[in-house]
C-alpha cells in the first residue's frame, strides 16, 4: 500500500573520496527512512518554534501581549495553521519510519527464504 507513495523508491547512496580516490564512507540509506526523519525533525521543530515564541509573548500574568487587534488575530491564525502544519509534518515523518521498518523486516524474510531454498 504505502510503496504506492514513495516517491524516492530506489536508494540515496552518498560517497566521500578522500585526495588518493579511495572511498572513505559509503552510505547506503532507504529514501522512506531519509524522509520520515526529515518530516519528524520538520514537524518537531516547527511546534518548538511556535510555541516558543507564544511562551515569550506572554506577561507576567500570563496575557499574551500584541501591539494590535490586526495582528493578534494574524498571528493567532497562523499559528494555528502552523501547528497543523506541524502535526500532519509528524504523522507523515512516522508513517514514512513505519514503512522503512516494513521494509526492512520484508528484506530480512527474503533474504532468509533465499538462504533457506539455496543452502551452501
Amino acid at each position: 500500500m504505502w510503496r504506492d507513495f514513495l516517491f524516492f523508491k530506489p536508494v540515496i547512496r552518498c560517497f566521500f573520496v578522500n585526495s588518493l580516490g579511495r572511498i572513505i564512507i559509503a552510505i547506503v540509506i532507504g529514501a522512506s527512512l531519509v524522509l520520515g526523519i526529515i518530516f519528524l525533525v520538520l514537524g518537531l521543530g516547527l511546534r518548538y518554534w511556535i510555541n516558543r515564541r507564544k511562551f515569550y509573548r506572554r506577561s507576567p500574568t500570563g496575557a499574551e501581549g500584541f501591539s494590535s487587534y490586526e495582528k493578534s488575530v494574524i498571528i493567532k491564525t497562523s499559528e494555528r495553521l502552523g501547528k497543523w502544519i506541524a502535526y500532519a509534518l509528524i504523522i507523515f515523518g512516522v508513517l514514512f519510519l513505519w514503512s522503512y521498518s516494513r521494509q526492512k523486516k520484508e528484506k530480512e524474510k527474503a533474504s532468509q527464504n533465499m538462504e533457506i531454498q539455496n543452502p551452501r
